[in-house]
């Protein structure tokens, strides 16, 4: 723990994975970094959510390029340090015929993207993962870019590798309180010095500098998630559906290239079939932590509604429903249920905004922190009095019905009481 005296060149505020992004990238400038977390550890979104590390969610241009960037020093991070981490890749399935042609499609035009893209047949999916239901898919695609890591377990190990081996040094409950040019004081009534403050926290960021998020078209986001007990045997990729498809736009705007491309048509048979998921903002995925247990998600909430603590066990149950549509999941036991928040900067990428001289906030990744935190970190390093270098990230377009939807309380409260929950299918 830092002294009452000590001063250093560089202090962040969070552990989460964009505080330890930009340690390691302060750290590898010789600057001497401390970070200020005020949880015993990390415990926000960066250790809530797969632990996927996600280039093909990411639009082609700077997003796609700072998710690559991104992955290779996962890849660095994970040999130096003894991480777990599964080079196992993702894994897209489709029921019908419309995800079938979206996803060829989408394969089709992103040739040449870094993407490691194939369309595959049923037989393939299946010999892909032993959890694929032979008896539901009837195709889908692969990539071979991605990457899945615990992210509880990593983001623990990642904070002792950078203390060990780059003398970054972190005091752990210790809230920052306020911040100046030159200093942060906190909740331990300490006064540290800094030539450079980054405030890398999550919701509570808005604490420290309201002002600067009045106008930042920053949404507070809540996810459901669940996890199973070990599944005994790796799943192989991660997996994902034609539902994925539909919520990161970068997937719209590769597919939106080929003509008749069966992405309209599937938009509108599940708007049409499944209004509750876009209500809660559901598509399903199944990433694996370093035991063996299997990660399951997920929804999305924006607005008021997203800061209630309550749950929805009838999202649970649409989520689990659609996966066991196309995955073996039924006969394992959930073990752990929890809810995810963040922040989501709509249509306007990653917030990245100076407050006051020498002091940078970096918010709103959204549910991208795992796979962008790096490269936004290098970039910023790389030319640090260019605030605007991220300007690129903006968010393209969502589909129709797939935008952040805002809820009201008593909006969300009266959905999910009024429409019947829906059963696993067999």
């Amino acid at each position: 723990m830092a002294s009452e005296q000590d001063s250093f060149d560089v202090v962040i505020v969070g552990a989460g994975i964009q505080g330890l992004a930009q340690a390691l990238s302060a750290a590898k400038r010789g600057h001497r970094v401390l970070v200020l977390e005020r949880t015993k550890r990390a415990l926000g979104a960066s250790v809530r959510n797969f632990g996927m590390i996600w280039p093909i969610g990411q639009p082609l241009g700077v997003r796609l390029e700072l998710a690559l960037a991104s992955r290779r020093c996962w890849l660095e991070f994970a040999r130096a340090a003894k991480l777990p981490l599964r080079e196992c890749g993702s894994l897209f399935v489709a029921t019908q015929d419309d995800e079938t042609e979206a996803m060829e499609s989408f394969v089709n035009t992103m040739q040449g993207s870094g993407l490691e893209l194939r369309f595959l047949s049923r037989t393939e999916c299946k010999r892909a993962s032993p959890l694929v239901r032979e008896d539901r898919v009837i195709g889908g695609m692969s990539s071979d870019t991605e990457a899945n890591i615990d992210p509880w377990h990593a983001l623990a190990c990642l904070a002792h590798w950078l203390e060990e081996s780059h003398g970054v040094r972190f005091s752990f409950q210790e809230a920052v309180t306020h911040v100046e040019t030159d200093r942060v004081e906190t909740s331990r009534a300490r006064s540290i010095r800094t030539s450079r403050t980054i405030v890398c926290e999550g919701l509570t960021a808005t604490k420290l500098f309201p002002e600067a998020f009045d106008d930042a078209s920053l949404l507070p986001c809540r996810l459901q998630m669940l996890r199973t007990a070990p599944l005994g045997s790796d799943m192989g990729p991660m997996l994902a559906t034609g539902l994925t498809l539909r919520h990161y736009p970068s997937f719209a705007l590769g597919i939106a290239r080929a003509e008749d491309s069966g992405l309209a048509a599937f938009d509108r048979r599940i708007r049409s079939e499944l209004p509750a998921l876009d209500r809660f903002g559901i598509h399903v995925m199944v990433s694996q932590d370093h035991e063996g247990r299997l990660v399951l998600g997920d929804s999305h909430v924006y607005g008021d509604a997203a800061l209630e603590p309550f749950r929805s066990e009838r999202i649970d149950e649409l989520v689990l429903a659609e996966l066991d549509a196309r995955f073996s999941i039924r006969a394992l036991r959930i073990e752990e249920r929890w809810q995810g928040r963040y922040l989501k900067r709509t249509g306007h990428g990653v917030f990245v905004h100076d407050p006051m001289r020498n002091v940078r906030i970096v918010n709103g990744l959204g549910g991208n922190g795992m796979t962008l935190s790096f490269g936004i970190a290098e970039t910023m390093w790389n030319d640090w009095s260019d605030a605007d270098l991220l300007s690129g990230l903006a968010d393209p377009e969502p589909l129709e019905g797939t935008a952040p939807r805002i809820e009201s309380r008593g909006e969300l409260h009266d959905d999910l009481h009024t429409q019947p929950g829906r059963t696993f299918t067999t």
